[in-house]
């Protein structure tokens, strides 16, 4: 089946599977950089590196705040809040002490103060950057701005996997979701929701990569080995050198002899491209 994709710069059927009872693409790509050494161990190692979130290039991606500021001006919202913080760490209190430590809290309030807002959400940062070990891919294999950003002015190059192999080296993967507006993440959101929305959120003007995240827990700024199964194809920029070419042909010959290799080529009279076998 297939799913429709509307973005800024128009809209895009990509074919979609199930996987652990979520939607994903069928093949998933990685613009890379064929004069950066480490870009090219995808093809002649299959390794691929797991960033931190403090390296990506959108100075919002994975940085939006818990909005502590909530609590502020809703009482309700701040008694729920301390509630569930009182019966998170006080567990073994009796309900007559932690009716006390409640009323404690409220009264003293310091988790509004600036200062304490500030400090929690450096922590929650800290936390994913240290923690989530992301891998960025995309449903696209010929957008020209990702060509010109990711793969080094088109002289660069694109992997597309098998997603089903690639996703299932991961502990979770699934979609961006784009929104116009800055998310409000609420203080009594359940963790995994919290977790989804610093994670899982970008604005819609990147919304024309259609990306897809995968990561794995404790592994942020690592390097590991995925199946060369599951790299299907390889497409070279159009202006890549004839000798940067040959180099790769001879990689992909010698470790990846199962995968299709193709370039890409500006169509006449359109701002697009065509792909075209190698």
């Amino acid at each position: 089946m297939n799913r429709i994709f509307d973005t800024k710069f128009g809209r895009k059927s990509i074919e979609i599977i199930i996987w652990r009872g979520g939607e994903i693409p069928k093949t998933v790509y990685k613009y890379r950089d064929w004069n950066n050494s480490f870009h090219r161990k995808i093809l002649s190692q299959q390794q691929i590196y797991l960033p931190s979130p403090a390296e990506f290039n959108d100075p919002f991606d994975c940085k939006l705040p818990i909005a502590y500021h909530l609590l502020e001006n809703d009482t309700n919202l701040e008694l729920e809040y301390i509630s569930a913080f009182v019966n998170k760490y006080y567990a073994a209190l009796s309900p007559e002490l932690k009716e006390a430590k409640i009323k404690k809290i409220l009264a003293q309030g310091n988790y509004k103060k600036p200062e304490a807002i500030y400090e929690l959400n450096n922590e929650i940062q800290e936390y994913i950057n240290n923690y989530a070990g992301i891998y960025c891919i995309t449903a696209i294999r010929d957008n020209i701005l990702m060509w010109s950003h990711y793969a080094n002015n088109h002289t660069g190059f694109c992997v597309g996997f098998n997603s089903k192999l690639l996703f299932d080296c991961f502990h979770e993967g699934q979609d961006i979701n784009y929104v116009k507006d800055f998310p409000l993440i609420s203080p009594i959101d359940e963790k995994l929701i919290q977790w989804n929305k610093l994670v899982f959120t970008k604005s819609d003007m990147w919304d024309y990569e259609i990306e897809y995240r995968l990561y794995k827990q404790g592994k942020t700024k690592t390097t590991f080995t995925i199946p060369r199964e599951s790299i299907t194809e390889i497409i070279v920029g159009y202006k890549m050198e004839e000798t940067d070419i040959i180099d790769l042909r001879k990689i992909v010959s010698c470790e990846l002899p199962h995968a299709n290799l193709f370039i890409t080529k500006p169509k006449e009279n359109k701002f697009e491209f065509e792909i075209i076998p190698l």
